[in-house]
Formats: structure tokens, C-alpha cells, sequence
């Protein structure tokens, strides 16, 4: 699996306005930008109230075992995997090869908005991820080389004024 670009503050203020967006068009409560082993880029909303970095892990391992359920049957094109409960349901949504988009959502709201408005924001992700990529083109991070407790811990650090 490749490795994230080098992301600045402009690539996290670009997530902030896409999962913000996000919450507003899909009805969900929270959603969460991962990095695929389950590393947390960015996030929006504020309930359900959760731990969210074991949230966040748990996310990415459920998404990575059904991905390699799926390439087992000969599948290349898994996307998305969806769990409904009787109070909430999530969506996890591949975003590239790097990332994955996790949301929250209660458990009426129907899946097919839900999918279109997550395969929206997946693009638009893809697109600044792309666009990080073309700014530093040879940085290739591996945010489990760094074992941060967050991406932030490794990108999105402001220089003093």
C-alpha cells in the first residue's frame, strides 16, 4: 500500500470543508478521513460521543478484512461497507488506495443518499490528495513508520507567527 503525500495545512483545511460539506448533504453525525491502517487525518461533527481512536481502529480493520474477504472471491473493486443497528449505522468508503471515509449515521436514514454522498466526497479528497502528490511528488509517508496517535502529529504543523 502506498504512502500518503506530504500534506500541509491548506490539504487539511481542504478536508475540514469536504467532511463539513459531507455532514451537511448525507444527515450524518460524525465523520472521520483515515489513513487505511486507521491513522486519523481529519474529522467533523460531534456525536454519537465515542473513543474515537479505537473507534477509528476498529473502522479500518473491519474495512481491511472484508477488502481481503472480497480480493480472496476475485473482487478489485471494493468500495464500501455498510452496518446498520437499531440507533446508528456507518458507512466505511475507500478513498483511493491510502484513505478511507468513515461515517456515523442514524440508523433511518437509507444507504443509497448515503453512498452517493460519500462517493462525492471521495472524489474530492482523491483530488487533493492528488494535488499534495504533485507539489512533493517523491514524498511517500508511511504513518505507521511514525506510530502517530493522530496524522496530525506528523503533518498540519503551523509555523509560529
Amino acid at each position: 500500500m502506498p504512502g500518503l503525500p506530504a500534506l500541509n495545512n491548506l490539504d487539511q483545511d481542504e478536508f475540514a470543508r469536504v467532511l463539513e460539506k459531507f455532514l451537511l448533504e448525507s444527515g450524518a453525525l460524525r465523520v472521520f478521513l483515515l489513513e487505511r491502517a486507521g491513522y486519523d487525518i481529519a474529522r467533523a461533527g460531534q456525536t454519537p460521543e465515542l473513543d474515537a481512536q479505537s473507534f477509528a481502529a476498529l473502522a479500518s480493520n473491519a474495512f481491511n478484512a472484508i477488502d481481503a474477504l472480497a480480493e480472496s472471491l476475485g473482487e478489485t473493486d471494493y468500495k464500501a461497507l455498510h452496518q446498520r443497528g437499531g440507533r446508528h449505522q456507518t458507512l466505511i468508503y475507500r478513498v483511493g488506495d491510502t484513505c478511507l471515509l468513515v461515517a456515523i449515521f442514524p440508523s433511518e436514514l437509507g444507504i443509497e443518499a448515503i453512498e452517493c454522498a460519500a462517493a462525492c466526497a471521495a472524489t474530492m479528497i482523491e483530488a487533493q490528495l492528488t494535488s499534495a502528490h504533485k507539489r512533493l511528488p517523491s514524498a511517500h509517508i508511511d504513518l505507521a513508520d511514525h506510530n502517530p496517535a493522530t496524522a496530525a502529529d506528523v503533518f498540519f504543523r503551523r509555523k509560529p507567527d
